[in-house]
């Protein structure tokens, strides 16, 4: 099976489980297409930017690796917008090596939790995206060596340190003019210094950034009572009575369930 295809099929898989037996914390396939978009932007402003360059190196960085799903997502969907807008050959559109040397990628998927880290090697080795996504285990308040330019940024890691994270890694100019930010969960989590910060930035001339709302994943308004509340009752099957009064239970409305990612590029450098 050829990587793109091993890639959707696991991705597939994961996706049918979160929906129908358990949720997990992915982005899962509608903040996936929101996140696909803002990606296949990224690649065409680099491309446009370096196309004078011998060699365009984009370095994405993925602070939170959970279980490796959106670091597969990424790669793919690099994969998939390369060949599909350079190759009119079916069978190497969907192949794992990039023939033109101008042209390379990596990620650097960032984990405090080894045993997250653990699953999500295995994961991405079974998609066959180890060629490209390295997964990093660190304490959270080492200092890495490794300064060069993140061309992307995925923030998707603990939501108290979205700001100090993001703060850091301008300083340390990592992150320029060019920078391509998404922070999910900013709605659901209530991130607002996140958010205040980037509007800040937005009034400087720093960044441009906006806001695109979703839902929680894996959590489709006609799947409501199936999947959000069975992580839930999961949880609290030994409190529960078979002959609980249904009345007593709080519906899951949309409202309740409203996220957002916040996308956001640098104009001008941070610092």
């Amino acid at each position: 099976m050829r990587t793109i295809e091993k890639a959707d099929k696991l991705l597939e898989i994961i996706d049918s489980y979160c929906l129908n037996r358990y949720w997990m914390m992915h982005i899962g396939p509608e903040k996936g297409n929101l996140i696909r978009s803002f990606i296949v932007d990224c690649l065409q402003k680099k491309k446009n930017s370096r196309e004078d360059s011998d060699n365009t190196v984009v370095n994405f960085v993925e602070l939170g690796t959970y279980c490796g799903y959106s670091s597969i997502f990424i790669a793919k969907t690099i994969l998939e917008h390369y060949y599909y807008n350079n190759s009119d050959d079916d069978d190497q559109a969907t192949t794992a090596t990039i023939d033109d040397d101008s042209f390379s990628f990596q990620i650097y998927s960032v984990e405090v939790v080894e045993q997250f880290a653990k699953v999500a090697k295995e994961m991405i080795q079974l998609a066959s995206m180890d060629q490209y996504v390295t997964v990093i285990t660190i304490d959270p308040e080492s200092d890495g060596e490794d300064r060069s330019m993140i061309d992307f940024l995925f923030v998707d890691h603990d939501k108290s340190r979205y700001l100090s994270d993001l703060k850091e890694l301008e300083v340390t100019g990592m992150i320029k003019k060019g920078t391509y930010v998404a922070a999910d969960n900013v709605i659901f989590a209530e991130i607002q210094d996140y958010r205040q910060y980037m509007s800040k930035l937005s009034d400087e001339g720093i960044v441009t950034t906006r806001l695109e709302d979703s839902l929680v994943e894996f959590c489709q308004p006609e799947l409501l009572s199936s999947t959000c509340g069975s992580a839930g009752d999961d949880n609290n099957n030994n409190n529960s009575n078979d002959g609980d009064d249904p009345s007593t239970t709080t519906p899951i409305t949309k409202d309740m369930l409203r996220d957002g990612i916040e996308f956001s590029v640098y104009t001008r450098d941070p610092t």
